[in-house]
């Protein structure tokens, strides 16, 4: 595999997992299913399960090994997510704050 190839599929991997954990087009779907299991509703709004069966399913289009990159996918999913959230928390902060000194 080449580090394209990589590339590739560590971005489309995480991608999908966010789109199914933080993604505001499947709420309901989420919302429907935390309110059905409440095991399966903590696995979809965790990044790292949720990544790690992504990454799973994806290794096998990829042709990688299904544990190591289950394993790579619900680690890269968990930090992607993390920073985007703490951006956005500071963009937040500071438009909050700026919006009051006004």
């Amino acid at each position: 595999m080449s580090i394209v190839d990589l590339f590739i599929f560590i971005t489309t991997s995480v991608g999908v997992t966010a789109g199914l954990v933080v993604g505001s087009l499947l709420d309901k779907p989420r919302q429907f299913i935390a309110e059905r299991s409440d095991f399966l509703g903590e696995m979809i709004h965790c990044p790292m399960c949720t990544g790690f069966w992504v990454g799973a399913a994806t290794s096998l289009l990829f042709d990688v090994s299904p544990l190591y990159g289950a394993f790579m996918i619900s680690l890269f999913s968990w930090v992607i997510i993390q920073l985007v959230d703490s951006a956005m928390r500071v963009g937040e902060y500071y438009s909050i704050d700026s919006e009051d000194g006004e």
